[in-house]
């Protein structure tokens, strides 16, 4: 019993944790990227522009808009806004994140043959790509550690036709934007391909845009993640609520809103959000992660199970290997054991780091020692 109310608090730290992998955050002396292309299942290029993201571990780290042609590139290295990175990732730095510099063997030292072996290598292990477009549903490409030499290309996305959906993406020719409008966007995100950016020029053309056509949706979803780059959360959740009221059925700016929630663990609005965007988009299993997590943490444990069922049954579990850790929580508070043992397994099955995965040790450790259950449940060293 005392270790399902272990179970039940220990809730409020994974909240607010995302379990990856430790990778070096040393700098690198180049920048590396990826690229790929986005088709519709009749090998055509979408018309409408189409969200690339990344996710790692359940999180979403980098998001690219798909070009002319349907080509993606994403790029490590650097800080790009124009890739509407996530706040949390952007305050951590230049993406160094990703790269491998050394290997800690048992010893605790480095080896330095394995060091120099792999000095520089992307690690993207846990790590996929996928499409973002409403009324589609998305492939997505599993990727792993990639060295310095490998061919950047990684691949086709193939977007798949939602029947019955009457959600259309941003047409920006549509909007009919007025040339000065257009003019400050453009110059806009000319100056965040710098590689020396000035944010306060950057911010200034993206008023200006806004200004002149207040219902340009992208730009005040790209003033609002500008302004979390310079940490102005306050203007920037104003820039994000914009983009919303200008286009209620625009996907970003719930989920930039949603992470900005969950970090401040206002639960009823982080469930909010994600289900908003469940709704334009329910084959969406980050946004049912994203609810899963808020549900759960207040107590909806029905709610939460249903959720991190839908994310297990659409093949997205292993993306999302915290709905393992969730799952077996429910359990336990339902007092099944037995079956709550199982999830936390399998949540250390993915190889997981840090203290979710040591709490889950714990967890399992503790009731092996009550006797409530049959024999040693297998672990998954960190090692």
């Amino acid at each position: 019993m005392g270790n399902q109310r272990l179970v039940a608090s220990f809730v409020f730290f994974f909240l607010c944790t995302t379990v990856e992998a430790q990778r070096s955050s040393n700098s690198v002396e180049t920048n590396r990227i990826i690229t790929g292309e986005v088709v519709l299942e009749n090998g055509e290029y979408p018309e409408d522009p189409v969200l690339v993201e990344l996710i790692c571990f359940g999180k979403v780290s980098r998001q690219a808009e798909a070009q002319v042609g349907g080509i993606f590139t994403i790029e490590f290295g650097t800080q790009r806004p124009t890739e509407l990175m996530d706040s949390s990732e952007a305050s951590r730095g230049s993406g160094g994140e990703f790269y491998q510099r050394n290997r800690i063997g048992a010893s605790g030292r480095a080896s330095g043959a394995f060091s120099k072996a792999v000095q520089g290598n992307l690690d993207l292990s846990g790590c996929i790509v996928q499409g973002n477009l409403r009324g589609f549903r998305s492939t997505f490409i599993t990727l792993g550690r990639r060295r310095p030499m490998d061919d950047p290309n990684v691949g086709t996305i193939v977007l798949h036709p939602l029947e019955g959906t009457e959600h259309a993406t941003i047409d920006l020719e549509s909007l009919r934007v007025p040339e000065g409008a257009k003019k400050s966007l453009e110059e806009a995100q000319k100056e965040l391909r710098k590689e020396k950016v000035n944010y306060s020029r950057a911010t200034r053309e993206l008023e200006k845009a806004v200004k002149i056509a207040p219902n340009l949706t992208v730009g005040w979803q790209l003033l609002g993640e500008v302004r979390l780059l310079r940490k102005d959360e306050v203007r920037a959740r104003k820039a994000f609520g914009k983009a919303m009221e200008t286009d209620p059925e625009y996907i970003s700016p719930y989920l930039s809103l949603a992470r900005l929630e969950l970090k401040e663990r206002r639960w009823a609005e982080v469930e909010r959000l994600s289900q908003a965007v469940i709704e334009l988009n329910p084959h969406m299993s980050y946004a049912q992660y994203l609810c899963a997590v808020a549900s759960y943490s207040l107590g909806k444990l029905d709610v939460a199970e249903n959720l991190v069922k839908k994310v297990h049954d659409s093949g997205a579990a292993e993306r999302y290997p915290e709905t393992y850790f969730i799952l077996g929580g429910i359990l336990a508070q339902r007092g099944e054991i037995s079956l709550a043992a199982g999830q936390f397994t399998s949540f250390l099955a993915t190889g997981p780091k840090g203290a979710l995965a040591e709490r889950s040790r714990q967890i399992l450790a503790g009731w092996e020692e009550e006797g409530l259950l049959a024999k040693q449940v297998p672990t998954v060293s960190d090692n």
